[in-house]
């Protein structure tokens, strides 16, 4: 995401790979104002800008979704807008656009825009270009509009700064692009090994991140860790710069870093005590160590309301993927003593154990709709049905404080809008057109979902993908599976080391691996109907 000549030789060498963001959704970022008193512009007729887009990887899934909506990605590395370009006219796409350009180049004759997105720029540029994105975001915001821009901060940063220094120090002196990443690594590895016999918070910490940098990409190591420009910012700091241009502070995208109840009763006292969000925001930083962070700004006039209520979870729609080996007829809802766990899919150590009845029935009510988000109304109709003693207006109370509660702990994700997933397997099950083109890369190891997520797929996973158009059956899919793919050798099922030949235990293997991508996909917001 280069926005400097001199950044973008080494971008179009080692492009970024363009991820997608469930966390930069326009659907997310209204929610978001709308929590806080906010009436954000409606999704289907959205004008979004996004600044360092790469290849536009997280724009494709909206601009597929709102064809009345109009998307704009720049970025200054021709080499990944050529990449993005490409996709948009496989697409089809008419309104979504990709340019080759530098943020300096944005004025007012490009309009504004509902939602501006910036993630992963901001530290990482000059800091006339950093003005100018706060610029941009002020000048070029519509009048309810929302401003996402994410960077380094402090004090987290500084224990990454030592990481960051210690790596550009001893890659200095190699020329190319892969050796200084290979140096970086081995010099890495060199301060683990010397620090494994001890046990001192700073070699713990040395450790635990040269393990973490070992399966980072290339282009990952090389622009956060070796590039010349990473300027991490005081949260205080930022705000200063945004309310120099007349923005004001909205929120960050994950709810939860911002609730101070999840620290200590009396801290959350002291803290509340303060009245002033930056300030208090700023303390958070404090105590908590923090090193990034995705912020979301608005024009500094526009009135917010701090104290959210329940009430606004009917206004918004609900992911909470969850998955429990109990099933709801073994148990007795109204038994307290019987704990439920329930692990949250995709969240590594996330689990909630529920024990009073309600809890087990809003519980057990995700478990049903993993895979769709779901409104407020129809997750009530599910817990009454498991719960029908209790009163309609006394539910629904229950039920969102307890939805306020879960978004507040970082658990429950919430959109604007839901997306056209099914979780249910058809009897010709259908993926979405960019799916099925992001899979006819042979190197692919990921596809974007509709909740604008990146899921990891498997060799096989990509090669079934591609059939998954709605045209054809469990069994035509098997069978073509078992065809061509194993014929050319792309495909290939080894028993003990010896290649597989016998046409029915092929087929039988292929609809048993069918099944269980099928079963996964199912609930990862990835089957359309």
């Amino acid at each position: 995401m280069p926005q400097s000549l001199s950044e973008t030789n080494s971008y179009d060498q080692s492009p970024y790979e363009s991820y997608p963001f469930f966390y930069t959704r326009p659907e997310h970022l209204r929610a978001v104002g709308i929590i806080f008193g906010m009436t954000p512009p409606a999704l289907a007729t959205a004008r979004v800008l996004e600044l360092g887009s790469a290849a536009g990887g997280s724009l494709l899934g909206f601009a597929a979704l709102y064809p009345q909506s109009f998307s704009l990605g720049i970025d200054l590395s021709g080499v990944q807008i050529e990449q993005g370009q490409a996709q948009v006219a496989a697409l089809g796409l008419q309104n979504l656009q990709l340019k080759a350009m530098s943020i300096m180049d944005i004025d007012d004759a490009f309009g504004h825009f509902d939602y501006i997105i910036c993630h992963g720029v901001f530290s990482w540029v000059p800091a006339e270009v950093r003005d100018k994105i706060m610029a941009i975001a002020k000048n070029n915001l519509s009048q309810n509009g929302i401003a996402f821009i994410s960077y380094n901060t402090l004090p987290g940063w500084n224990n990454m700064a030592t990481v960051r220094e210690l790596m550009q120090f001893h890659a200095a002196g190699f020329a190319s692009i892969g050796d200084k990443v290979e140096q970086a690594k081995l010099c890495l590895n060199f301060v683990r090994d010397a620090l494994a016999d001890y046990d001192d918070p700073y070699s713990r910490f040395m450790q635990q991140e040269a393990a973490n940098l070992q399966s980072k990409p290339e282009s990952y190591l090389l622009h956060e860790y070796l590039h010349g420009e990473n300027k991490p910012f005081y949260f205080h700091e930022f705000m200063q710069q945004a309310k120099a241009r007349g923005l004001g502070y909205l929120g960050d995208t994950h709810l939860h870093s911002m609730y101070t109840g999840n620290l200590p009763a009396e801290t959350n006292a002291r803290l509340l005590e303060i009245g002033d969000i930056v300030r208090i925001e700023q303390y958070m930083d404090f105590i908590q160590n923090r090193r990034f962070r995705c912020s979301l700004l608005c024009h500094e006039h526009i009135p917010l309301n701090r104290t959210v209520t329940p009430s606004v979870m009917d206004k918004l729609y609900l992911n909470l993927p969850l998955t429990t080996p109990v099933r709801p007829e073994q148990i007795d809802l109204h038994d307290d003593s019987s704990m439920v766990p329930f692990q949250v899919t995709g969240v590594s150590g996330a689990s909630i154990n529920a024990g009073n009845a309600l809890m087990k029935a809003v519980m057990f009510a995700f478990v049903g709709q993993a895979g769709r988000e779901i409104a407020v109304d129809s997750l009530l109709q599910s817990v009454q049905s498991s719960l029908p003693g209790l009163a309609p207006a006394q539910l629904q109370h229950e039920v969102t404080s307890l939805l306020l509660t879960l978004l507040f702990k970082g658990i429950l994700r919430v959109s604007a809008a839901p997306v056209p997933a099914v979780n249910t397997i058809s009897a010709t099950p259908c993926v979405s057109s960019l799916v099925r083109l992001q899979v006819q890369n042979p190197q692919a190891r990921w596809v974007t979902t509709l909740a604008n997520e990146a899921l990891a797929i498997e060799p096989f996973e990509r090669l079934a993908l591609r059939y998954l158009d709605g045209q054809h059956s469990r069994s035509q899919i098997v069978a073509l599976l078992a065809g061509e793919p194993v014929r050319s050798g792309e495909l290939e099922l080894k028993l003990d080391g010896v290649a597989l030949s016998d046409p029915a235990i092929i087929e039988k293997i292929m609809a048993e691996l069918l099944d269980a991508m099928l079963e996964k996909i199912r609930t990862r917001f990835v089957l359309i109907a």
